[in-house]
């Protein structure tokens, strides 16, 4: 009965130390560099993406993206233009008996999305927390039956932390959709 309840207090002796010596080191760890704020001026990024699987789930995908920004001071415009088509095998693919031995049967292809789409965005700093933004977006994706999509919003935003890794904001807006 000693012998446990000196076990325990040694557990919790050791634990302790192992606290106040990891918030030491913790302590002792320089405070990182504030991120640097973003270059001014146009900055354009652009990607491809191929995709291809076959055996048993046929499949292909191609995308396309570009995305040009413009900075100024307190505000910042955005533009991204894509495209993504997939198309996958229609049906399984199945054998069929022969009198030579069997034959596979592959079935077509089809395109399960098509989808072209182009943001624009516009967005400006009224404080260090606080923004207005106005966005236009279109879409157009036929396999999804959508022939045309634009939605236009604006609103107010307020960003209650930003760091190098991480940005948390909110956005309070109001927006119009009109689809066919």
């Amino acid at each position: 009965m000693i012998a446990t309840s000196l076990t325990r207090i040694l557990r919790v002796l050791l634990s302790v130390g192992a606290l106040v010596t990891s918030q030491a080191a913790w302590a002792q760890t320089p405070a990182p560099a504030a991120p640097e704020p973003p270059k001014l001026g146009p900055s354009n990024n652009s990607e491809l993406g191929l995709v291809v699987a076959s055996g048993n789930a046929k499949s292909s995908s191609v995308a396309l993206r570009n995305v040009y920004v413009y900075r100024w001071p307190t505000s910042e415009f955005g533009w991204e233009l894509g495209w993504l088509r997939a198309d996958s095998r229609d049906g399984d693919r199945f054998a069929l008996q022969t009198s030579s031995g069997f034959d596979v049967v592959e079935p077509d292809t089809k395109t399960d999305s098509q989808r072209l789409f182009s943001k624009l965005r516009y967005q400006r700093q009224l404080s260090a927390r606080h923004d207005w933004f106005a966005n236009f977006d279109a879409l157009r994706d036929e396999p999804s039956n959508i022939n045309s999509e634009f939605v236009l919003a604006a609103g107010l935003g307020t960003t209650w932390r930003k760091s190098e890794r991480l940005t948390f904001r909110t956005a309070y807006g109001i927006s119009y959709t009109d689809e066919d």
